[in-house]
């Protein structure tokens, strides 16, 4: 059997003048294409950088700035914040939060409490990460903590998230913690958003100071999803 051969004819194109300006032309593109690569490489959105952090920023683009109707000096507030209680950084300690602060202290006593570990012992195992976690962070939103202030921070909202995980996953009333019942659906907004979030690792590692009972409902929501994991009864 003949071997099929794949022939291709080019036309020879008219060349204008002396060709320099398609030299030029040609010339000008490449350039700008090296400087696409140099800029993806030094993009904060690089592989290096951006892509790698856990708990990410929302883009400036995707959040819209809205006058409030009742007073055009004020801006409305962005979908993106909380609204009553903060995890880590980006939000940390805005005067419109504190009294979120003081329900996290009592959901992360209570978390403590139920761990059976002291708070000394969650302070040295999370400092001894504290690098790793600030890696999950824009950089610009962890420089002015000092190591010490920010493992009181992944602390205090670590386990106040837990314990939030745990109420819900066990089915404890809320309202055991001195949270009102109209705060109780901010609580569950802020606990998902995605500019309020604290490391993967940081709350597995806790979830393994706590009794079995109540660790096996609160690890169940960590566990990998394994793609390739046959299918029952296959």
């Amino acid at each position: 059997m003949a071997e099929n051969k794949l022939v291709v004819l080019v036309e020879p194109q008219e060349v204008v003048g002396d060709g320099s300006d398609h030299m030029r032309a040609l010339a000008y593109l490449k350039s700008k294409f090296v400087g696409v690569e140099k800029e993806a490489q030094t993009s904060p959105l690089s592989s290096s950088s951006k892509l790698q952090l856990q708990c990410p920023k929302v883009p400036k683009r995707l959040i819209l700035k809205e006058k409030r109707p009742d007073d055009p000096k004020k801006e409305v507030q962005s979908n993106y914040a909380p609204k009553l209680i903060s995890f880590g950084p980006y939000h940390y300690d805005k005067p419109q939060l504190a009294e979120g602060e003081k329900l996290k202290l009592n959901l992360a006593e209570a978390y403590i409490k139920e761990c059976g570990a002291s708070v000394e012992e969650i302070y040295r195992s999370i400092s001894v990460t504290i690098s790793q976690l600030r890696g999950c962070y824009d950089a610009e939103s962890t420089k002015n903590y000092k190591d010490d202030e920010f493992t009181v921070m992944m602390l205090v909202d670590g386990c106040a998230l837990l314990c939030y995980i745990l109420c819900v996953c066990l089915g404890h009333d809320l309202e055991d913690f001195n949270i009102r019942y109209q705060d109780m659906s901010l609580l569950h907004q802020d606990a998902f958003l995605l500019k309020n979030q604290l490391p993967y690792q940081l709350l597995l590692d806790r979830t393994k100071m706590v009794e079995l009972e109540s660790a096996n409902y609160c690890t169940c929501l960590f566990l990998p999803i394994n793609p390739k994991k046959s299918k029952p009864g296959k």
